[in-house]
């Protein structure tokens, strides 16, 4: 059978993480947790490991970086630690993609 590609928006990978984490953050059944967490390192091994989903995020760290720069320096010093963290792959994407998460949370409040 042909592999079908599809195409999911990154925000959208966004939230699944970020709900798969949350669930996973309340759950004490052990074997729930333990499946939790393998579907999030399905995530982040087969989908967020494209060099082309990295790059996206590398991206949209930069363009939020340029954004706040004349904003706010502590969270563009923040910005600017995440890009260079995830462009070293000090960070997996995933990680990444909830440090961002909290850092745009911080910047709606502002």
């Amino acid at each position: 059978m042909k592999d079908t590609e599809i195409e999911v928006k990154l925000d959208q990978i966004n939230k699944i993480i970020n709900e798969l984490t949350k669930v996973k953050s309340i759950c004490y059944d052990e074997n729930v947790v333990k499946s939790l967490e393998k579907l999030i390192s399905y995530i982040d091994k087969d989908i967020l490991h494209n060099k082309d989903i990295k790059g996206k995020i590398l991206d949209q760290i930069y363009s939020e970086m340029v954004v706040i720069k004349t904003i706010d320096e502590g969270l563009n010093a923040s910005l600017y630690i995440l890009y260079q963290e995830l462009k070293n792959d000090r960070i997996s994407v995933s990680e990444a993609i909830e440090r961002l998460d909290l850092i745009l949370k911080t910047i709606e409040y502002m």
